[in-house]
């Protein structure tokens, strides 16, 4: 489990203590969404990346950082 705060740029992303009940958040937020836009999806991770950046060995979700 991370230990260190991470950012994605300068947006402070979860505590690692948060990570499980942030992501719980999220999902319930988007599963209550009705007529879904790409402006939701983009949304969602935007949101996703806050709580789990996955700054080292998963370099694809890095992407949307460059």
């Amino acid at each position: 489990m991370e230990k260190l705060k991470k950012y994605v740029g300068n947006i402070e992303t979860s505590l690692p203590d948060n990570v499980s009940s942030d992501m719980e958040d999220l999902l319930l937020w988007y599963h209550n969404l009705t007529n879904i836009s790409l402006e939701d999806i983009i949304e969602f991770r935007v949101r996703f990346l806050e709580i789990h950046p996955f700054q080292d060995k998963d370099k694809h979700f890095d992407l949307v950082k460059n």
